[in-house]
């Protein structure tokens, strides 16, 4: 599940935030920059976190309340693995907080090749920085299996898989700091799974 609070309408946020707050929010359409961050930001980028994690926690509970075997895992950006202060503030997400909610996994985003693009970074340091991402998640949730590296396995400007070698490598550095659980982006049927099946049985 992703709980991304860009996917809710503003109507619900603008109008719950202001009868909470007393303060209006009015967003206009388009990028802005901005050199530093006001209180009432912080404020704003705060609720918008608590608010989401409420959410969800009310939608596990419900759900399991009719099935308690259910697991949940969580989608985050690999930044807040790194930056509690830029993941608040980009995406109104920390790992903190999403650890006081009952998810089973913590699915983190680790796709190095959009990185690698973003950042204009080389293959290897955007292997290096992915497994810096697992070692903190590892860190900070204790047990690895419950967070979930996102691997990215096909290119999303030419729609190619990746090169075996580069998938083996980056499976082979996130995995030396634990046994964590996998996911494989996106799920293609050319993707050949069996190839890697031993990364995480050695």
């Amino acid at each position: 599940m992703d709980f991304c609070w860009r996917s809710l309408s503003f109507p619900v946020h603008g109008g719950s935030w202001k009868s909470r707050t007393g303060h209006s929010y009015k967003p206009e359409l388009g990028k802005y920059y901005v050199r530093d961050y006001t209180h009432q930001f912080w404020a704003w980028a705060d609720w918008k976190n608590r608010w989401l994690m409420n959410v969800a926690q009310q939608l596990m509970t419900a759900a399991r309340s009719s099935n308690p075997k259910l697991e949940f895992g969580i989608n985050l950006y690999f930044e807040t693995a790194l930056s509690p202060t830029n993941s608040l503030a980009w995406f109104s997400q920390t790992l903190g907080r999403t650890q006081e909610k009952n998810f089973d996994y913590f699915a983190i985003m680790a796709y190095h090749r959009q990185t690698m693009r973003e950042l204009d970074l080389d293959s290897q340091k955007a292997i290096d920085l992915m497994t810096e991402v697992a070692q903190r998640a590892i860190r900070s949730v204790g047990d690895p299996s419950r967070v979930m590296m996102k691997v990215q396995v096909l290119d999303w400007k030419s729609y190619e898989l990746l090169p075996a070698k580069e998938i083996d490598e980056i499976l082979t550095r996130i995995l030396t700091q634990g046994k964590l659980s996998l996911a494989f982006v996106p799920y293609v049927n050319s993707f050949p799974l069996q190839h890697f099946k031993g990364k995480w049985n050695e």
